[in-house]
């Protein structure tokens, strides 16, 4: 095994600069690629003659394949474990690939024709979305748990996306680059070209995450297995997954609220524009001039250099809420500003903006731009500069939240792609919405001129619409209830589980304080004797795992059944189907199954195993939960009454948790008795040192159910059987005239020692051995722990917990 136990991310608190940068670097590719594909996309009508309806698929299909993509690349990436990281591969693979891809499908030429040219763009921009969500969607997975020190999360984001915000510098670039015939031939020509540029520059800057971040730690043991022939059922899981989801409450409203103000911001994106030339400049294109880029570019400069410090300063100050709300509401007064400063502009204001212009390159800025035109730029730029920079960040903290609730492994990778999958099927409908307001308002592009009435119309759309959105976001996020104080709670309990899991300090039990450990101490070690009458340790590995089969295939009397695969925990329903694949293993090697629970898919359980011919012990599960308890019992006396059930147990090791008292476990025996309407045995199960301390409780119970286990207790492995036989004898002495079941023990493959016992495959074979031989000889009927491996008990148990399967979590048999 490796040195690396725990399953969760241990991020570094503070992030070196040199890291910081890659990630920006992977922000400004991020960027890049898709600002660039938006400008590029224009000229496949004008420049390479396709149909405005074909380039309209052109647009639209890929993205459904994206659409598609980003959730199962989360979901791969969260479940990768190679020796450079889950993330870092990927990153390093998909910004070359999408970097050339993206080159390569725009070298189309005109002589090729319109439908060679559809087919060759369709082919290779569905190869370069995929390509990019392989590089984009791991990238942002890595920026989630970079770090983990809430206010560190801040200052990264901040960072990358300052850097990422130069993209779109120089993005308005190519509508002047493209149609400068000084530099090119013609638009074909210009977008050929400047995409080869763009796709060198990104993969130069794409490849250095993968280079210099320093990825954290993870270990595999509940990730699920990437394989062809599991691509069901982790479809299935990512189906769950994905809906579970939608349970977290603070995931939801940074969606929610991101949804709001950046759709509501690109609903009419292009509004400034049309609103410059036909409003300002009277449908004068040549006076327009370069003032829609500048208005673009000078919007991201300042939210580089301004805003997006601003934004983090105050998330540091006042919290990453009452940041986004203050920043939401700047970028309200922003779009209302913009009321007053676009203006119709006179002769004068078109001379004063061509005689004070500038070359920058091959290109012409203004620079007497009047103030009324510039004032809203800062307020508005705080709509996206704080949303991206906060709602990063604030991800990276849900994502300890659903660690600590749901355990292993860490999704920053499914966290990334569901968000940003959001965020880009909302753009698909913001699009689609903003040239509805265009229709609806009159707007006519074929046209020189608008009337009033539409420019009128479209400059309140224009106003309203992102002011609208930016307001009901800010609402969504007053209740936003993951604050700084909750979250440092969150990696205070996260640091604590992680140091219990290092020191593999296990969910180990309270040992037996009614007689001595040490009673066995006086027995020479080649005296002390198997409890079978075989002596174990006389038998070579390969006769003991020959013994191991021989009982396994003459079939067990019983077994406990885990019924929970990789990345599933109590609380997941369990499917019949899942069911039925589980049970299907065990079917050939055991009498009887036990279980644990009546809820949650459960409830299927014995109905399944009765339609196999296998015996039940079926159990409704008992704790604090009193509205859960009532629905335990009520399934169980359902699959009573229904005939499925051999044995009803009531509650396991619910008094050694200290979930209820004696008198209420007592009263919940005595509710299910008194319910059913067939004669089935009605028990709790529990430590047999419990059942040892409750006369009261065993007298109320049709048969004992007692949990053994040497192993918690310490015991080695040459004394182990000798103690489970003395709990035995000890309950039937306490109760003659009752039958007695070890309802479970078990011997764990790995993962450690408690005291002098020690967890491995051939300690656990001979226990098995062992315990099976002497409870054919001496006529007991003994439950197994356990069926199958369960790697969600890594959170509650550490590596102890995991490991007590004949088969494991994959359903391999181990021996």
């Amino acid at each position: 095994m490796e040195e690396v136990k725990t399953a969760t991310v241990q991020a570094q608190a503070k992030v070196p600069l040199i890291q910081k940068i890659a990630f920006g670097s992977g922000h400004l590719v991020n960027n890049l690629l898709p600002g660039a594909l938006g400008v590029f996309s224009f000229f496949l009508i004008t420049a390479f003659g396709i149909n405005p309806a074909l380039a309209g698929l052109l647009a639209a299909i890929p993205r459904l394949f994206d659409a598609i993509s980003d959730p199962i690349m989360g979901f791969v990436t969260d479940n990768t474990n190679t020796r450079w990281g889950r993330r870092r591969p990927y990153i390093f693979i998909g910004a070359i690939l999408c970097s050339i891809l993206f080159a390569v499908q725009w070298q189309m030429f005109e002589e090729n024709g319109a439908t060679y040219n559809f087919w060759y763009f369709m082919t290779f921009s569905v190869l370069f979305i995929l390509s990019n969500t392989i590089f984009s969607t791991p990238l942002m997975g890595l920026g989630y748990e970079l770090s983990s020190d809430t206010k560190e999360r801040n200052n990264l984001m901040g960072l990358a996306n300052t850097i990422g915000q130069i993209s779109w510098m120089i993005v308005p670039l190519f509508w002047s680059l493209i149609a400068n015939k000084d530099l090119f031939d013609s638009q074909a020509d210009g977008v050929r070209t400047l995409s080869i540029f763009v796709g060198f520059i990104c993969l130069i800057f794409g490849i250095l995450p993968a280079i210099f971040s320093k990825e954290p730690p993870v270990a595999s043991e509940n990730q699920a297995e990437l394989t062809f022939k599991s691509l069901a059922k982790n479809l299935r899981i990512l189906g769950r997954d994905m809906l579970n989801m939608t349970k977290n409450t603070p995931f939801v409203r940074l969606c929610s609220a991101t949804f709001l103000v950046f759709n509501g911001f690109q609903m009419v994106a292009s509004f400034s524009f049309f609103i410059i030339v036909y409003y300002m400049f009277n449908g004068s294109y040549e006076a327009a001039g370069t003032v829609p880029p500048f208005f673009s570019i000078i919007t991201a400069f300042l939210t580089a250099t301004i805003i997006i410090p601003i934004v983090t300063w105050m998330a540091n100050k006042f919290g990453k809420r009452k940041a986004f709300i203050y920043s939401t509401l700047l970028s309200m007064v922003g779009y209302i500003l913009k009321w007053w400063g676009f203006f119709e502009v006179d002769e004068n204001t078109v001379i004063l903006f061509k005689d004070t212009a500038i070359n920058v390159g091959v290109v012409e800025f203004p620079l007497a731009m009047p103030l009324r035109l510039l004032l809203p730029i800062p307020f508005m730029a705080f709509g996206l500069g704080g949303l991206f920079t906060l709602m990063m960040s604030m991800t990276a903290d849900v994502c300890d939240l659903d660690e600590l609730e749901n355990g292993l492994p860490r999704r920053e990778g499914t966290f990334a792609a569901i968000y940003w999958w959001m965020v880009k099927i909302g753009q698909s409908i913001a699009l689609a919405l903003g040239g509805f307001v265009l229709s609806y308002v009159g707007f006519d592009g074929s046209k020189a001129f608008q009337t009033a009435e539409t420019m009128h119309s479209l400059r309140v759309f224009d106003i309203v619409i992102p002011t609208l959105t930016a307001g009901l976001a800010a609402l969504i996020m007053v209740r936003y209830s993951l604050n700084e104080d909750r979250v440092e709670e969150i990696k205070l309990e996260l640091e604590a589980k992680h140091k219990a899991l290092d020191q593999k300090t296990p969910y180990a039990y309270r040992k037996n304080t009614l007689w001595s450990h040490s009673e066995f101490a006086s027995i020479p070690d080649h005296k002390i004797p198997f409890i079978s009458g075989l002596n174990i340790n006389s038998l070579t590995a390969e006769e003991l795992k020959i013994k191991f089969h021989e009982i396994l295939n003459d079939k067990m009397k019983g077994i406990c059944f885990s019924p929970y695969e990789n990345r599933q925990k109590p609380g997941y329903y369990i499917t019949e189907d899942q069911i039925r694949k589980r049970l299907a293993t065990l079917h050939p090697h055991t009498e009887w199954i036990r279980m644990f629970s009546n809820t949650k898919g459960h409830e299927n359980i014995p109905k399944i195993a009765k339609e196999l011919g296998m015996k039940t012990i079926s159990a409704a599960w008992i704790n604090q939960d009193k509205e859960s308890n009532e629905k335990e019992i009520k399934n169980l006396i359902e699959n009573i009454n229904n005939g499925h059930v051999d044995i009803a147990v009531v509650g396991n090791e619910t008094l050694y948790r200290s979930d209820v008292t004696e008198q209420e476990l007592i009263a919940y025996i005595q509710k299910v008795k008194s319910a059913i309407k067939v004669e089935v045995p009605v028990t709790t199960a529990d430590v047999y040192y419990e059942l040892l301390l409750r006369p009261d409780l065993v007298g109320v119970c049709d048969v004992i159910l007692a949990n053994a286990y040497p192993f918690w207790e310490g015991y080695p492995i040459k004394l182990a059987g000798l103690q489970l036989e003395k709990a035995y004898n000890e309950l039937k002495n306490m109760v003659p005239d009752k039958k007695v079941i070890i309802s479970e023990t078990g011997w764990p493959t790995d993962g450690g020692t408690i005291d002098d016992a020690e967890a491995s495959e051939i300690n656990a074979m001979k226990y098995f051995v062992d315990t099976q031989l002497w409870a054919k000889k001496k006529n007991i009927e003994v439950f197994h722990f356990s069926s199958f491996d369960e790697a969600w008990k890594v959170t509650e148990e550490g590596e102890l917990g995991v490991n007590w399967g004949i088969w494991d979590s994959k359903g391999n048999l181990k021996f």
